[in-house]
């Protein structure tokens, strides 16, 4: 079953959002405003790490986020950043997942309309014969250019 994309933007903010509030709760780890915030920040980035980007721009700001955190969080806990890291490629490697499946099948439909057309409004639309449109060719070379960034 494929996720479908999430909000990025909004789950940054809200995981930024939650952090930040656990940084500055009581440094008591049994207060219970403390105990509320990290539940909220754990949550939060449970939310954030199992975002589905719709696209190169929520790749690139679910990166550069984590990239920060990663950083942000292993100099609060005084360590070193890579179990964090762990996660975070995690998460960037579903995300170029979902962003190759979304341009693969852009693809293989614009493939598909060029070749066979498609009934709309009871007419048929496209069918080309197998000659490629201009938006068979954007779609190609769209990933195209994603699988030459990921090598």
């Amino acid at each position: 079953m494929s996720r479908q994309p999430t909000d990025v933007p909004a789950a940054i903010a809200a995981h930024k959002a939650a952090w930040q509030a656990f940084q500055e709760a009581p440094a008591d780890e049994r207060h219970p405003d403390t105990l509320t915030a990290y539940d909220a920040e754990t949550e939060a980035l449970a939310v954030l790490l199992d975002t589905v980007p719709a696209n190169t721009q929520d790749v690139a700001a679910l990166r550069e986020y984590l990239d920060w955190w990663i950083i942000e969080e292993a100099q609060r806990r005084d360590m070193e950043p890579q179990p964090f890291a762990l996660h975070a490629a995690i998460t960037l490697a579903h995300a170029a997942d979902a962003e190759l499946r979304r341009r693969a099948k852009a693809l293989v439909d614009a493939v598909t309309f060029d070749d066979c057309g498609s009934i709309v409004g009871g007419h048929l639309v496209g069918g080309n014969g197998g000659l490629l449109s201009r938006e068979t060719i954007k779609a190609a070379d769209a990933l195209r250019q994603l699988l030459e960034g990921a090598s």
